[in-house]
């Protein structure tokens, strides 16, 4: 870390060298080496500032100042270091806003393309930004290696500052654009695809209307999306992990049970008690490739039942089941509405599991992620009904 000390020293030792080529003296090696390193310092920021010229013009984002460009002494800031403030070097610290949005953008994702997908521009604005922060403060926030950003000691320090100025933003701008209009960016809501596919994707125009202003991306895929690695931003879950930064809450239970196909229970033998499933094909998941202990459920219903079909998708099992393949298990709120199923057993065979809500507890507070979980709560509360099933 540069002081104002040493700033000095190097601007000696390139007049120092500079006068010694025009005179033909001699030239320090330690001074050639010291101005060697300043000029590539200065023909690098030189080339970025013009390559980036183009990008910051449009974006009224100010030139990056230049290497040797000096912060304005004020006697009551110090110099930040690992270690805290030091009140005896003088600092007065450039940057605006925007470049927070960047600091936390990378901090929270690890990633330069992913922080670029979040913010919507490029991966080469994001990198240029960090830089130009980092030589505002003149402190190191990530360590560079080939798996992504990792935050130094100095930057896990100053998230919770710019964490704390972007609250303060977000009340501001609720503040003047009152209710939808104070919610904007991209969320990646991850949820298992019963819940995605067949509740919360019917709620989207509603969602949209409300929240204009938000991007909303619904991951499906079979598997636990990670928020410690911020593949996700919100997610819905079966099972809430049992330790960890999160916030967790329940968005409500849910029952399942025994379904087939009106036209197949017409032809097959009679089903009287829970002992009689034995005689039906059944349709579930593939045993090995259940992600979730949730969804691990043929056994509650009866120890000896062996799916004859096995598929990873929920929409699967539902196809099958409504083409007369066999007996199915089925969430209430998604059997409950194809006309052509039938409850097999009802007051017998009955489960129940829950999904929860999970958030970052870095993140919970952000205004745009209260807005879509407050959603979530609120519309499945509209239709428990449907959830909790007939009885």
């Amino acid at each position: 870390m540069a002081s104002g000390h040493e700033g000095g020293s190097m601007t000696d030792a390139k007049s120092n060298t500079e006068t010694n080529v025009m005179t033909g003296a001699k030239a320090d090696p330690r001074a050639d080496t010291r101005a060697g390193t300043k000029a590539v310092a200065t023909t690098g920021a030189q080339t970025e500032a013009t390559t980036g010229a183009t990008h910051d013009l449009a974006s009224n984002v100010p030139a990056d100042p230049p290497p040797d460009a000096t912060p304005d002494a004020t006697p009551d800031k110090g110099q930040p270091t690992a270690a805290g403030w030091n009140p005896n070097v003088p600092w007065h610290p450039n940057f605006s806003w925007d470049d927070l949005q960047y600091f936390l953008a990378v901090a929270r994702t690890g990633q330069l393309s992913t922080a670029a997908r979040h913010l919507r521009t490029s991966h080469a604005t994001v990198s240029r930004r960090i830089d130009r922060l980092e030589f505002a403060l003149k402190v190191k926030l990530f360590e560079r290696n080939p798996r992504g950003y990792v935050l130094t000691v100095m930057g896990q320090r100053f998230i919770e500052t710019a964490e704390r100025i972007e609250q303060e933003a977000d009340r501001l701008q609720a503040d003047i654009a009152e209710g939808a209009t104070a919610h904007r960016g991209v969320i990646r809501l991850s949820a298992p695809e019963g819940f995605a596919n067949f509740f919360f994707a019917h709620q989207i125009g509603d969602f949209a209307e409300r929240h204009p202003n938000l991007s909303l991306e619904l991951v499906t895929i079979q598997q636990i999306m990670s928020l410690s690695r911020k593949e996700a931003d919100i997610a819905v879950s079966l099972d809430p992990p049992k330790a960890g930064p999160y916030r967790i809450e329940k968005i409500t239970d849910y029952r399942l049970s025994v379904y087939g196909s009106k036209a197949y229970l017409a032809n097959a033998k009679p089903l009287k008690k829970r002992e009689d499933l034995l005689d039906h094909p059944f349709i579930g998941y593939i045993e090995d490739m259940i992600f979730a202990p949730g969804l691990d459920y043929l056994g509650d219903v009866h120890p000896g039942i062996k799916p004859r079909f096995q598929s990873s998708s929920i929409f699967a099992q539902l196809t099958a089941t409504r083409k007369g393949q066999g007996l199915c298990i089925l969430p209430h709120f998604i059997a409950d509405r194809q006309s052509d199923l039938e409850l097999v057993l009802g007051a017998e065979v009955q489960l129940t599991r829950h999904y929860w809500l999970i958030r970052h507890r870095d993140t919970a507070h952000v205004p745009r992620f209260r807005a879509v979980a407050d959603y979530i709560f609120a519309a499945v509360e509209k239709e428990r009904d449907a959830f909790m099933g007939r009885g």
